[in-house]
């Protein structure tokens, strides 16, 4: 979620859906739910523990919240262009998911995951 100084009443240029908080964040709420789901599917399976324990170079660098970040961040990468399809451009949608997974907070890409 990020914090905005314009006013919130105003057009939404690009056509994305957005939600605002008590705190004036807005966010956006097709990629919130899907971050929802699979902060759930990651804690409930245990997977990614396993996964990130035997990854190059991941054994022993994370805790458990670290974990579950990582793996959440992980399934929403592999369905965030699939949540905004439609509502972007595929151009920036290419773009976001650049800047969101891999310069703002870099994020294992693994194509198996669904």
């Amino acid at each position: 979620m990020w914090s905005v100084p314009w006013d919130r009443t105003t057009s939404n240029p690009t056509g994305v859906s957005q939600s605002t908080d008590k705190n004036g964040s807005i966010g956006i709420p097709e990629i919130e739910l899907l971050a929802q789901k699979a902060q759930l599917r990651t804690i409930r399976s245990g997977f990614f523990r396993e996964r990130l324990n035997v990854a190059d170079g991941w054994s022993g660098l994370l805790d458990e919240g670290e974990m579950i970040e990582l793996g959440t961040r992980s399934l929403v990468r592999v369905g965030f262009k699939a949540a905004l399809a439609g509502k972007l451009g595929a151009s920036l949608l290419d773009r976001l998911e650049k800047v969101f997974f891999e310069m703002a907070y870099p994020t294992p890409n693994w194509p198996d995951l669904d």
